[in-house]
């Protein structure tokens, strides 16, 4: 195990002085905490934006610092992006590492009860730095880390495909019982 400290660099996401929804349109996503936690990254608002110490990077992990605490990987079609102050950024420091590993720890049942203890707040939760800092991630060799992040897309995949296949199994229900009803008409 090491802290997470010890594996990226932490920072805030940027800090905008105007709301984004009044910003001038552009080419650069930004990335809020509620985005992270909807999963929904890829129609986050593009706003006109060119400081690039607070451009995001592919490989970086964005967590949510308030509400429900999500992580996820930055992946390339996101680019450019940046993130708002309400996201914590952890970016890389180790080549041995994989990031969608990381996150994919973050967010499974252990990850979670590790960031509810050290979540503050008594109705909206929201996390401090130092203590994501120190939290202990395990790290097992980067080959192990691949075979567990192909595991879970695996798994992922196969959920999906479960939920299209009861969408068509209702589908197929209701057009039976919609054929019957047109023949007693």
């Amino acid at each position: 195990m090491m802290e997470l400290r010890q594996l990226f660099t932490i920072s805030t996401g940027y800090t905008f002085r105007d709301a984004i929804a009044t910003m001038e349109p552009g080419n650069t996503a930004v990335v809020q905490a509620g985005d992270i936690t909807a999963a929904r990254l890829a129609s986050v608002p593009r706003i006109a934006f060119d400081n690039p110490r607070h451009m995001l990077q592919a490989g970086d992990i964005l967590i949510s610092a308030r509400g429900s605490v999500v992580a996820r990987t930055v992946t390339p079609d996101l680019l450019p992006a940046i993130a708002a102050s309400s996201v914590f950024v952890l970016r890389p420091i180790l080549d041995d590492l994989n990031p969608r590993f990381v996150a994919r720890y973050l967010n499974s049942a252990y990850g979670q009860a590790a960031l509810r203890q050290i979540a503050t707040g008594a109705y909206i939760k929201s996390l401090r730095k130092p203590d994501i800092a120190s939290l202990q991630i395990p790290q097992p060799p980067v080959a192990t880390q691949d075979i567990i992040v192909r595991l879970h897309d695996v798994i992922d995949e196969n959920r999906k495909l479960l939920r299209l296949k009861d969408e068509l199994l209702q589908q197929l229900d209701n057009s039976v019982i919609n054929q019957l009803q047109g023949e007693n008409q």
